[in-house]
């Protein structure tokens, strides 16, 4: 996936800096490609990212529940045959679907439709993911924590996390990055949950075109 991203990059933006945004697993992603490759990058800026955390520091009760819903892909309901599936699929992206009203005609079916065609393929990305990125059982723990080989990255380009409160993603490894590297930030948008791009859309994009003002205040350089 790092070659991936370099590749697109290069052909995109020539061999320049820039800044680099991630989300979610994408945070995780972007992290990866910033430690192969951090000439590259002039600022980290993850939201909400997942992947992050050392330990999961579940209750016991919650752990054969951890341990069972690692056996499956994610997406597995989606692909239920008859009412079921799509009724699973209906829930799901209506809770998205709310998320882009005014951004997308009649969301609530388009998201639905966009949903059934990307989860109704053979899973390579979700078997990718439970099998060879995410801890067994992980939710928000990948086999390699980001949060220790960052710390380690010298010299370490400048880290922005933003995070939202109402969000099952857990803050703490903003703050340990924070206080064991230099030029980190962690921003927690009120208001927003996971999505916070889209929860709190004003303040989350004046947050990161700040930030890509302050990386190249001239203007001259890729964002």
């Amino acid at each position: 996936m790092v070659q991936a991203i370099e590749a697109w990059l290069t052909m995109v933006l020539g061999r320049r800096h820039f800044v680099l945004v991630g989300h979610s697993m994408g945070g995780y992603l972007v992290s990866a490609y910033a430690l192969e490759h951090p000439e590259r990058v002039a600022h980290l800026i993850l939201a909400d990212p997942w992947g992050f955390p050392a330990e999961d520091n579940l209750p016991l009760w919650m752990r054969p529940v951890k341990f069972i819903s690692g056996l499956f892909n994610p997406m597995m309901a989606s692909r239920l045959p008859g009412r079921l599936g799509r009724f699973l699929l209906r829930r799901v992206s209506g809770y998205l679907a709310e998320k882009f009203i005014g951004a997308v005609d009649d969301p609530y079916e388009n998201i639905t439709q966009y949903l059934r065609c990307c989860n109704s393929q053979i899973p390579t990305g979700e078997t990718c993911m439970t099998q060879t990125i995410m801890a067994r059982g992980g939710y928000q723990r990948a086999r390699i924590p980001m949060v220790n080989p960052l710390q380690a990255l010298e010299p370490n380009p400048p880290i922005t996390s933003i995070y939202g409160p109402r969000s099952w993603i857990v803050r703490e490894p903003g703050w340990i990055l924070r206080e064991s590297m230099i030029g980190v930030n962690v921003h927690v948008i009120d208001g927003a949950g996971h999505h916070v791009y889209a929860d709190q859309k004003d303040e989350f994009n004046a947050l990161v075109l700040r930030k890509c003002e302050e990386t190249d205040p001239a203007g001259v350089g890729h964002r």
